[in-house]
Order: C-alpha cells, then sequence, then structure tokens
C-alpha cells in the first residue's frame, strides 16, 4: 500500500524510529512536493536474516521507480533494505531501516 497517510505509518513504527522517520519526511517531503516528484517501491523478494524472541532482521529487495510531473523518464533502481523489527503487542512492527 501507498504510504501517505502518516498515521497509519506511525502505527508500524517505533517511537524512536518514528521520530526519524518524521526529521526524514519533514526535510524531504517539501522539495518532492515542489519538483513534483513521485517514488513507488515495490518489495520483490525478502530473506530472514536472523529470528530472536522480540526481534527480527529481514532483507528486502525493492525495485523503486522515480517520477517527474512532465518527464517520461522513469528511472529504475534495485535497492537491499535490512528491516529491524520488533515485537510490540503480538505485532512486528519497524524499528529501524538500512538501504545499501
Amino acid at each position: 500500500g501507498e504510504m501517505r497517510d502518516s498515521s497509519v505509518t506511525l502505527e508500524v513504527l517505533t517511537p524512536a524510529y518514528a521520530e526519524k522517520y518524521a526529521s526524514v519526511m519533514d526535510r524531504a517531503g517539501p522539495r518532492a512536493t515542489k519538483a513534483k516528484l513521485s517514488l513507488k517501491a515495490t518489495v520483490v523478494s525478502t530473506a530472514l536474516i536472523s529470528l530472536k524472541p522480540g526481534s527480527a532482521k529481514v532483507l528486502l529487495f525493492v525495485n523503486t521507480v522515480t517520477s517527474t510531473a512532465g518527464s517520461d523518464v522513469r528511472p529504475l533502481n534495485q535497492n537491499r533494505v535490512i528491516m529491524t523489527m520488533s515485537r510490540k503487542d503480538g505485532r512486528w512492527i519497524v524499528s529501524n531501516l538500512d538501504a545499501f
């Protein structure tokens, strides 16, 4: 799903990571809006790196397509992301993301 609704996004993040996420979005959001830039991310594959009681690390293979208003160019990037997750109230939530 799309990550446009910040209240929904914050429900799946730990409080510490939610602060980091908000900081990044506060900086990047206005620039993306001004440039009429959009990015669509699709997870194409996943692999479990580690699993412990209450925490997990997952490798995500993510394709992103960036588009800018008025341009037909839509570059595709193939990214790898390590998602660290924590167990909270019976649910898995994101505590960190590292792209490389």
